[in-house]
């Protein structure tokens, strides 16, 4: 186990509460028992490795918005790439913001 630092947070009174019911859950899932300071470090984990895919993602894309404008620009009687690339892009982050924010 690495090194830890101690933060001090405010939650509410619900928020603790479900933080303490999932530690439950997991204690009784896991055999043996984990805390709240744990269960905060797993959502912490798996929200910071999800961002950076978010990040990822979004480089991606951008190579694509230009790879889009590169082919427009060589052939403009083709179907609008840009209009094409921003609808997939506001569907797929829609996606993701669901994807994340439904787990946590």
């Amino acid at each position: 186990m690495g090194k830890y630092y101690r933060t001090h947070i405010q939650l509410r009174r619900d928020q603790y509460n479900q933080l303490r019911q999932l530690a439950h859950t997991l204690s009784q899932q896991r055999g043996t028992r984990v805390s709240v300071s744990q269960v905060i470090r797993e959502l912490l984990d798996y929200a910071l490795v999800e961002k950076t895919k978010w990040q990822q993602a979004q480089e991606a894309l951008n190579d694509l918005i230009e790879l889009g404008e590169t082919i427009a620009s060589r052939h403009p009687e083709q179907v609008n790439v840009e209009t094409w690339l921003s609808n997939l892009r506001e569907e797929r982050t829609n996606e993701l913001y669901n994807t994340v924010f439904d787990r946590c």
